[in-house]
């Protein structure tokens, strides 16, 4: 969750779309059109990057296969065992590909059940599954992160529920939908693909410093 409210961000939106009149009945759109532009703003983001909001936790998982899954929106990462009270942390889990595993084990989803996982592998087409090998012999625990949904702002005076550092893509988002309701044959519809592309750059750019500051990052430059 973000320290910023919302509030500061819509009244940015409002003076950037030269729509800051201080009576609310003299303005275009209205507040209440903003926050929920901004609540909209927050989801596609999250769309666009699943880490935006995640959550670490442990999962219990299903004994005897080696297919898992999560019921957020996504897996983003499996990190260690935590064994049967879920308390007990354990061996750590490394993420591996799965057509090297075919290849070296194709009777890998049939293994011998074990009371630890060593590796996983993540499905791309389908991110909210999952594979463990060697299947868990029984429902433990492991600890995983997941991609979860942000909280829709209810107030204007209560912060945004992603980090602050998305603030300024969701005042652009804010601004695109403001123009974005025009038809293609007038200015405003030109001025609100410019504030989308904006609100796209910004996320390239928050992707490309995560990029470069992650630790793995910095560890494979040394």
């Amino acid at each position: 969750m973000g320290s910023i409210a919302a509030s500061v961000l819509i009244a940015r939106a409002h003076e950037l779309a030269q729509d800051d009149a201080t009576d609310e009945a003299e303005k275009t759109w209205t507040t209440a059109q903003a926050l929920g532009w901004l609540n909209e703003g927050q989801l596609a983001i999250c769309q666009l990057k699943p880490d935006a909001k995640s959550v670490t936790r442990n999962l219990k998982l299903t004994a005897g296969t080696t297919k898992q899954s999560v019921s957020s929106r996504q897996l983003l990462a499996v990190i260690r065992n935590m064994g049967a009270d879920g308390a007990t942390p354990g061996r750590a889990i490394r993420l591996v590909d799965r057509g090297l595993k075919d290849e070296a084990d194709p009777d890998w989803h049939s293994a011998t059940p074990a009371s630890a996982v060593r590796e996983y592998v993540m499905d791309d087409r389908d991110k909210q599954v999952f594979y463990v090998s060697p299947p868990p012999d029984s429902a433990f625990y492991i600890e995983v992160t997941e991609a979860i949904n942000p909280t829709d702002v209810a107030d204007t005076a209560d912060p945004i529920d992603i980090d602050d550092s998305y603030a300024p893509a969701l005042v652009e988002w804010i601004c695109y939908r403001f123009f974005g309701r025009d038809s293609e044959e007038t200015p405003n519809f030109g001025r609100a693909g410019r504030y989308l592309q904006n609100f796209y750059n910004l996320l390239q750019v928050r992707t490309a410093v995560d990029v470069r500051y992650s630790p793995k990052q910095r560890e494979q430059l040394e």
